[in-house]
């Protein structure tokens, strides 16, 4: 998804990038985030959108894509009130569907660079022989919230969730699509760019 609106002239807003940001900035409202991650607790919904809030709304393009946000339906109700205060014009929503096993295997692999919050799998031979980031040279790191323990709990939560937010969203957007994840990743990135009309108006 970031490397799709990174090519484009879209905003790439993803939760777990700021809320990380966030903690390691050492901010009063990073220790806030900080203490429900080392609980193993999901974070209050409020705190998830006063933390997203004014990237949402100082984005620097005419579109902008949320990832992973808003989940639960207290999130849900919050994002209404402020793109309805804000006269924000929503589209799509896509889900992207995986089993546990996959999650797991995929997170098992997952290494992340703490400066630019890149993301890197441990099966591609390029990251396995030089595991630090190319652009920034600081070794990979594994995220705290990609141990087996959380995948699960979030897992299992997920249809809570859905049952929760999907009616909210629905009444605000123009469609919500289901997407396979265990396609290709060129098919998921073909879908994607199909449902928010990514385009490559930028070089590379």
């Amino acid at each position: 998804m970031q490397h799709l609106a990174n090519k484009s002239d879209v905003t790439y807003i993803s939760v777990g990038n700021i809320t990380r940001n966030e903690i390691n900035s050492g901010s009063a409202l990073g220790l806030q985030l900080k203490s429900y991650l080392e609980a193993i607790k999901e974070y209050p919904p409020e705190l998830i959108t006063q933390t997203l809030r004014t990237h949402i709304l100082t984005t620097n393009t005419s579109i902008a894509v949320l990832d992973g946000y808003p989940k639960y339906g207290r999130e849900a109700h919050s994002f209404e009130k402020l793109a309805r205060e804000h006269r924000l014009k929503l589209g799509s929503v896509a889900i992207i569907s995986i089993t546990l096993d996959e999650a797991v295997k995929r997170a098992e692999s997952r290494r992340i660079c703490p400066h630019c919050q890149k993301t890197f799998s441990m099966h591609d031979s390029k990251s396995l022989s030089c595991p630090t980031c190319p652009n920034c040279l600081i070794k990979l790191t594994q995220r705290e919230d990609d141990s087996p323990e959380v995948l699960s709990r979030r897992f299992h939560d997920f249809d809570d969730y859905m049952s929760q937010t999907l009616p909210i969203l629905r009444n605000l957007v123009s469609d919500v699509v289901e997407i396979d994840g265990l396609q290709s990743q060129d098919k998921i990135a073909d879908q994607l760019s199909t449902i928010f009309r990514f385009n490559s108006n930028k070089p590379g």
